[in-house]
């Protein structure tokens, strides 16, 4: 196989060691590259490309320490058009009562944002939405019940012009007792790509003690 490469005319092309040949309208060689870099198409012939890997950062961390309503990651310079793909927040804890909860970006208020839901509760679906709010926090109202355990998901993207889309995932329990997910997915308008504050809050009562707040961005 390799005296056939070479009567071909390989050899002509090749003259380093880790050289490789390919075909693009005559035979061409194509150098080695640095450890670890992986051989790809690009615009259909070979290439060595870096592996791309995703990276999961931690930028801020929150145990409440007593029963509160509000949470705030402030001094953030996060780009969510060059230097992040997307941003998650985490919530997990209990509350003491029907709340309902929000996340807003960069402190804003008085912006118009767009949302729809869709929530399993007891095996019936329901939904709404909504358009030009006057904040940018949304979730549904009554998400949880008295005494209910809780976890909360949000995904943040940038979608370009000033517009940022949140997709949100939440589930709560009774003691553990599943009572309903809720879906929503929303574009809000954060002024742009930045994210310079990303703000938790529940309205109707407080979160416990030991809630777990969490802010992560993902690099793609």
């Amino acid at each position: 196989m390799v005296q056939d490469v070479v009567d071909a005319g390989a050899d002509v092309v090749m003259d380093a060691d880790g050289q490789m040949v390919y075909y693009d309208s005559g035979r061409k060689a194509l150098d080695k590259s640095d450890n670890d870099k992986v051989l790809q198409l690009k615009s259909g012939l070979p290439s060595w490309e870096t592996l791309s890997t995703a990276t999961l950062e931690k930028l801020g961390s929150y145990r409440a320490a007593s029963a509160e309503s509000s949470k705030s990651f402030t001094s953030l310079s996060l780009d969510l058009d060059a230097d992040y793909s997307y941003l998650i927040v985490t919530v997990c804890g209990e509350a003491s009562g029907n709340m309902a909860l929000g996340v807003g970006l960069n402190g804003v208020t008085g912006t118009a944002y767009n949302y729809t839901y869709i929530r399993n509760a007891g095996g019936t679906l329901s939904g709404a939405s909504a358009a030009n709010q006057n904040h940018i926090h949304f979730c549904g109202s009554a998400l949880l019940v008295t005494d209910d355990e809780f976890n909360f998901q949000v995904l943040i993207k940038y979608t370009g012009a000033t517009a940022n889309l949140f997709s949100v995932i939440a589930n709560g329990g009774t003691y553990g007792t599943d009572v309903g997910n809720q879906n929503t997915m929303g574009i809000a308008d954060a002024g742009g790509a930045t994210v310079t504050a990303v703000d938790i809050a529940s309205t109707g009562t407080n979160w416990e003690i030991g809630t777990q707040i969490d802010l992560y961005g993902v690099k793609l």
